[in-house]
C-alpha cells in the first residue's frame, strides 16, 4: 500500500510542477490570466499555489484510486518515477530561468 501511495504522490508532484510552470509562463504572456489569478486569489502567486496544491491532490487521488496495488515491493518502479520527477523539476526550472532571461534581455 505504501508503494501505491508513493507512486501516486510522485505523479501528483509531477503534474503540479508542470502546471505551475505552464501557468507561470502563460500568465506572464497573457495579462488577462495573470489578472484573473490576482483578482480571484488576491495575488497571482497565491492563485498559482492554490491551483498547484489542488492539481497535486487531484492527480494523487485519481492515480491512487485507478492504479492497482503492486504485487510486491516494486522499488525499480519507484526509482524510475523519482528520476522522472527529478528531470521534470530540472527541465521546468530551466524553462522558467530561460523564459525570464529572454524576457529580461529582449
Amino acid at each position: 500500500m505504501a508503494i501505491k501511495t508513493l507512486k501516486s504522490a510522485i505523479w501528483g508532484a509531477t503534474a503540479s510542477i508542470l502546471t505551475t510552470t505552464v501557468i507561470t509562463i502563460w500568465g506572464e504572456l497573457n495579462a488577462p490570466l495573470k489578472n484573473w489569478l490576482a483578482s480571484t486569489f488576491t495575488h497571482h502567486w497565491l492563485g498559482k499555489s492554490i491551483i498547484s496544491v489542488a492539481v497535486f491532490f487531484g492527480v494523487w487521488l485519481v492515480v491512487h484510486i485507478v492504479s492497482r496495488a503492486p504485487k510486491s515491493e516494486d522499488n525499480n518502479g519507484v526509482v524510475w518515477l523519482l528520476k522522472f520527477l527529478a528531470w521534470i523539476a530540472i527541465l521546468s526550472a530551466t524553462s522558467l530561468v530561460v523564459f525570464y532571461l529572454y524576457e529580461f534581455f529582449k
